[in-house]
């Protein structure tokens, strides 16, 4: 591992291949051009001189290319080495906001489970239920609570509060609750027999 991470990168190597292929081109040139005026046995011991770096520099293009094509694909393994770890890295942080969620649910179940009781001992209590009073929470808030939870999740600003539900029944409920006698205001007079006396 440590001796892929040593390699060269594919643009040093790119850029040294642009430095061969330069000397390339010039013996190209220097070699044509010597060779159409040799004349000497020096003259020729430097094109024998010049064939011989050419091949090197052509041998050289050759493992270059080779490296080059090594390191891109390193590279591209590399880079997506990279994006498989930051992948993972985000599923980690998803099962854990994953979990949040399963806990939340459940904590969300026993409290509908509570409000349940408390509408049923409520009901319970109710002494006297008014021709308008009915409670859509007695039989349904495990249905609010859902409509509530998918409606803040789509921002509709439409959803109905569970707890101003709760108090709008509470409110009706309490038309029928007659009014307390004053303590400080005038006593009624009654009529003989015990009954009220009317006004």
């Amino acid at each position: 591992m440590g001796i892929l991470s040593q390699k060269p990168a594919a643009a040093t190597l790119t850029a040294q291949l642009g430095a061969i292929l330069g000397d390339i081109n010039k013996l190209h040139v220097d070699i044509a051009t010597l060779s159409e005026s040799a004349a000497t046995d020096q003259d020729h011991h430097r094109l024998n001189v010049w064939r011989s770096r050419l091949d090197s520099a052509l041998a050289k293009e050759m493992k270059l290319r080779a490296e080059i094509a090594s390191a891109i694909e390193h590279e591209r393994l590399a880079g997506l080495d990279k994006r498989w770890d930051a992948y993972v890295a985000a599923c980690e942080r998803k099962h854990a906001s994953g979990d949040k969620v399963d806990t939340i649910i459940v904590t969300l179940l026993e409290v509908i489970e509570e409000h349940r009781a408390d509408i049923v001992e409520s009901e319970r209590l109710l002494p006297v239920r008014g021709a308008d009073y009915r409670s859509e929470l007695q039989g349904s808030v495990l249905s609010y609570a859902f409509d509530a939870a998918r409606g803040r999740l789509q921002r509709d600003v439409t959803i109905r509060s569970i707890g101003d539900m709760s108090r709008e029944e509470t409110a009706i409920a309490l038309k029928a609750r007659l009014p307390k006698p004053q303590q400080d205001g005038p006593i009624g007079v009654h009529e003989q027999g015990g009954e009220p006396a009317r006004e």
